[in-house]
């Protein structure tokens, strides 16, 4: 049997923050906020949940975005990776240690009526740090 753990997610569509109970650190999942229901997207989006090892960021400029390059870990696997997020968001909080849930959304085609690819974003939208439970925007 499997233990599930408690992780705070961001929505990447209707940007609402909520605590779930899952059995793994990444998947899928559906928006429980009752905005996302009937759109073309479903509320259906990925996460994975890392560890903070190490992370830098640098500004380009007022109108540039903000680069940060985050060693984490994998909570999944324990595998280590280098993520790379640029973000016009400036009030993002990380330090080494932190627990962060990225969340990523479906890739679309059509701009009035739209349609799943059926892949995903690679660059994630959201991100929530668990640890000081807070998230952001990217």
């Amino acid at each position: 049997m499997t233990e599930e753990v408690q992780i705070t997610i961001g929505c990447p569509y209707c940007n609402a923050i909520y605590t779930i109970k899952s059995p793994a650190y990444e998947g899928m999942i559906t928006c429980p906020a009752g905005s996302c229901s009937g759109q073309w997207h479903e509320g259906k989006f990925t996460f994975s949940t890392y560890q903070v090892l190490s992370r830098d960021k640098r500004g380009l400029g007022r109108d540039q975005p903000v680069i940060w390059n985050i060693r984490t870990k994998a909570l999944k696997d324990q595998k280590e990776k280098l993520l790379t997020l640029r973000t016009h968001n400036r009030d993002l909080q990380l330090k080494k240690g932190d627990i962060i849930t990225l969340s990523n959304k479906k890739k679309s085609q059509g701009i009035f009526k739209k349609n799943w690819t059926g892949e995903w974003h690679q660059e994630p939208s959201v991100l929530v740090n668990n640890t000081l439970n807070a998230g952001w925007r990217l």
